[in-house]
Parts: structure tokens; C-alpha cells; sequence
């Protein structure tokens, strides 16, 4: 089964927001998937390998330059929000259907947020909560359409 672009973005271990943009009724989200640092234990001793991965292991991610980054498009979107991630509370209503960085929700209180205070369900038979997981901002996404997702840039 071939991987699709959203697994490749959920096999990182952090999403850094490279931008954001909302033009002409398409919300653009650009992220780069980051990764901590590897060491090559066979360079050193024993006891610096063990020394240098336990400093490793609690090491803030990387982004560098040869990080897949990859632009993430809704095109009309319901409505969004970000949030910064320190302030973020979770939501034990919610339901993820699939993914961790980048997730399709099924169940949310910012979806059922949109249903009470909108009138989205007079227009619109079905909308998505898409999350996106970065490194500093949540960004909430409802949405009829599935968003469109390219890689703009390959790692590796």
C-alpha cells in the first residue's frame, strides 16, 4: 500500500509553521517535519555513545535544511483558528479519526462550536476538523473539503 503525503507528515517527530496565509479563499499552511539529531554510535567509546544519547535523548528537535517540508491548502475554509500551544487545553470530547501531527477529527468541541454558533449546517451537508500539530501553534481547521497536500521541498 503506498504511503500518502498525510503519513509522511505524521511519521515526524515535530511539524515546525513555516508560514501561514490566507489569500483569495485558500488557507495555506507551509511546515516542515522535524526530527532529532542522530549520532553515529560507532564513532565513539561505549561509555561518551552512552553519555552523548542520554544528553540526545532530551535534546530539543532539528530542522535542518534537508527536512521534507510540505504545503498544506484548504480552499474555503469554514472557519480556523491558531492557538499558541502553551494555552491549548485538551479536549477529552474529542475523536481522532486518523493522525497525530496533521489529524482529521470526527468529534471536537471547536466543531461542535462551529455547528452551534454558525449556520454552516443550512449550506453545507458535512465539514471536517483538521488539526495541525506544530512546533509553537495548533492550527484548527473546518473544512467541507479535504485539504490538498504537496511536498515542496524533499529531505534525505
Amino acid at each position: 500500500m503506498e504511503k500518502n503525503l498525510a503519513d509522511e507528515i505524521n511519521e515526524g517527530e515535530a511539524l515546525y509553521l513555516l508560514s501561514l496565509t490566507d489569500k483569495n479563499g485558500v488557507l495555506e499552511a507551509a511546515v516542515s517535519v522535524g526530527y532529532h539529531a542522530e549520532t553515529d554510535e560507532n564513532t565513539l567509546d561505549g561509555e561518551s555513545s552512552a553519555v552523548l544519547k542520554s544528553i540526545l535523548e532530551g535534546a530539543d528537535i532539528v530542522l535542518p535544511d534537508y527536512c521534507t517540508a510540505f504545503r498544506i491548502a484548504f480552499e474555503n475554509p469554514i472557519a480556523y483558528q491558531v492557538t499558541d500551544e502553551s494555552y491549548t487545553a485538551f479536549d477529552d470530547n474529542q475523536k481522532i479519526e486518523s493522525g497525530r501531527l496533521f489529524a482529521k477529527l470526527t468529534k471536537s468541541s471547536y466543531l461542535k462550536f462551529i455547528s452551534d454558533t454558525t449556520f454552516t449546517e443550512s449550506f453545507v451537508k458535512s465539514f471536517q476538523h483538521y488539526r495541525v500539530c506544530t512546533v509553537e501553534k495548533i492550527l484548527d481547521v473546518i473544512s467541507e473539503n479535504e485539504p490538498k497536500i504537496e511536498k515542496i521541498k524533499n529531505g534525505w
